[in-house]
């Protein structure tokens, strides 16, 4: 038998989407749209999606709400993981995380897609404008932000409080 050395090429490497908003990756994958984009991308390569440290079903002990904090999410996803390489679609808030983690690693991602997002967040609106956005959600958020646990839907589950970042994470395979 002759000597036939193999090595495995991935052509493709996986899509990786950090979470674009507060949600759960149980309420993204139930819903119609999200379901059909994530399966038709899904048919062409591996997709990661996980949900935001505090949310969904990851760890509720979340103290820090930084990019540092969010890069560190992404980070711990991916080397869970092992992805040593792989596309990174930023949309909505994960844009600025996505652009970071690019910026910071750009031998790991092959190819960054931004949609509907931002690169800086306090140049979106003028200083008087962010004031009034901040204080509108504080009003309607007030009971919320005092005891955000009393509030949790009752379909999610709450992880241990363990201060590790324990992230739930999902890859899509239909």
């Amino acid at each position: 038998m002759p000597k036939l050395p193999i090595q495995y090429l991935e052509m493709v490497p996986p899509l990786v989407i950090p979470p674009p908003w507060v949600t759960s990756l149980r309420f993204v994958i139930e819903d119609p749209f999200m379901n059909q984009f994530l399966e038709q991308l899904a048919q062409k390569v591996t997709v990661v999606f996980y949900d935001k440290h505090g949310c969904g079903q990851s760890d509720r002990d979340r103290e820090e709400f930084t990019l540092e904090s969010e890069l560190l999410d992404l980070e711990t996803v991916v080397n869970h993981l092992g992805l040593d390489k792989f596309n990174l679609l930023g949309s909505s808030m994960s844009g600025p995380i996505s652009i970071a983690f690019t910026a910071r690693y750009p031998n790991r991602v092959s190819r960054l897609v931004l949609y509907g997002t931002y690169a800086n967040g306090k140049k979106l609106a003028k200083k008087k404008v962010q004031l009034a956005i901040i204080s509108l959600t504080r009003s309607i958020l007030g009971p919320w932000l005092q005891n955000p646990r009393r509030y949790v839907h009752p379909r999610c589950e709450c992880r241990g409080s363990s201060k590790s970042c324990q992230i739930s994470a999902t890859i899509i395979q239909f």
